[in-house]
């Protein structure tokens, strides 16, 4: 099997007509999902390994463009749509590395297998599973599973500093609001009593308009600050990244068939 470090190191060392040629076959599918669902997915699944850059990408269309699919037929003397005759095609006009996928849908999820064979050494070179409960978590967790199926370094996650100053931030603006709500109603309690004590007021009618006016405006800066607070953490968490890179997954055999066991985004 090709070491990670020699994939990586692919990208960088090689100009374009030195890189590896890979060949993206299309999905096979189970029953029950639609061929052009798939073939969607096929199409993004061969833009991400373009993206990578450490090989000269070729999509199993491009081929059948290419060649014609009668002349597809004739180089390998096989029924249309086999995979045997697909992975044979791609070594054929000189393609090094073949990734191969199927899409399956087991109830409500979606599973996303994905294989990269080294066609000169007859050996896989590295293999994912993703599941998840619609295509879209599918398609955004594609960068990954394909770096992971190609044995090249996956993409560098985001930052997650400015989500997580914003949280920290709008979590200490909310709790700040709760201490200005509670220094208000107690300055408001101690007026009260001063109000109620011997039915005599210990200060002048100015002084506790003054003070009843400081109450609300502090009050009311206290709503602000919750608002923005709240608004700010709100917002951190919609930036936040998704950790897409760990949403691992697989199906295992049971007793009674067949389980789901991993991560789901």
């Amino acid at each position: 099997m090709m070491s990670l470090g020699l994939l990586a190191g692919l990208a960088t060392a090689a100009t374009d007509a030195d890189r590896p040629r890979l060949t993206v076959l299309d999905l096979t599918v189970s029953a029950g999902v639609d061929r052009e669902l798939a073939s969607s997915l096929s199409e993004a699944i061969t833009i991400e390994a373009s993206r990578i850059g450490a090989f000269e990408v070729t999509s199993q269309k491009a081929l059948a463009t290419l060649l014609g699919m009668e002349r597809q037929k004739q180089l390998l003397g096989c029924a249309e749509e086999a995979s045997a005759c697909a992975i044979e095609l791609a070594e054929a006009v000189g393609s090094r590395f073949v990734l191969t996928g199927s899409l399956v849908k087991l109830g409500s999820t979606w599973q996303l297998n994905l294989q990269m064979l080294d066609a000169r050494r007859s050996a896989p070179v590295g293999r994912t599973t993703r599941l998840a409960t619609d295509l879209d978590t599918i398609r955004a967790q594609l960068p990954w599973a394909v770096a992971e199926a190609t044995g090249t370094p996956p993409p560098q996650s985001p930052s997650r500093l400015v989500p997580y100053a914003l949280m920290i931030g709008g979590g200490v603006a909310v709790a700040t609001s709760g201490v200005l709500f509670l220094q208000s109603f107690s300055r408001e309690e101690t007026t009260l009593a001063e109000l109620q004590v011997s039915g005599a007021t210990l200060k002048d009618v100015a002084t506790y308009q003054a003070e009843a006016r400081a109450i609300s405006e502090l009050r009311v800066a206290a709503a602000v600050v919750a608002g923005l607070g709240a608004a700010a953490f709100v917002t951190g968490l919609v930036l936040n990244p998704r950790n897409d890179a760990v949403n691992r997954v697989a199906v295992v055999p049971t007793t009674n068939g067949a389980a789901v066991v991993g991560v789901f985004p």
